[in-house]
């Protein structure tokens, strides 16, 4: 896999680099996490047909957030899939799945590296 996640060549990244989950303040709090469920919980529905209907075998969920979308709805038809987002979230989400293809990564300048490609 591409290290840039496919973002465009010419795509400028902040010459700041800022997170929003510091330790000063923790942005994943329970309220947040649980109202994101029904964020985009549509388009996940249409990749869930997409998935069946393409019989693809993974996925990877680039800014997952809590990833209760990912488990929910498309682990049922994919059990190979990865999430990518910030560490304090990976970290919840390795906690409440119990699966070690959550990692953190910071996609403007990523470290991350692949040791397959994904299908």
């Amino acid at each position: 896999m591409e290290k840039n996640y496919y973002i465009k060549s010419n795509y400028k990244p902040n010459e700041i680099a800022e997170t929003i989950d510091t330790k000063k303040k923790k942005y994943w709090l329970d309220y947040r996490i649980s109202r994101m469920y029904y964020h985009r919980y549509y388009l996940f529905k249409s990749c869930k047909k997409l998935i069946k209907k393409k019989k693809l075998n993974s996925v990877l969920d680039i800014g997952c957030g809590p990833a209760n979308k990912l488990m929910k709805l498309i682990y049922p038809v994919c059990q190979d899939v990865y999430g990518i987002d910030q560490e304090h979230i990976i970290n919840i989400n390795r906690k409440k799945f119990g699966l070690d293809t959550f990692f953190s990564d910071n996609i403007e300048n990523s470290m991350l590296n692949f040791k397959r490609k994904l299908n």
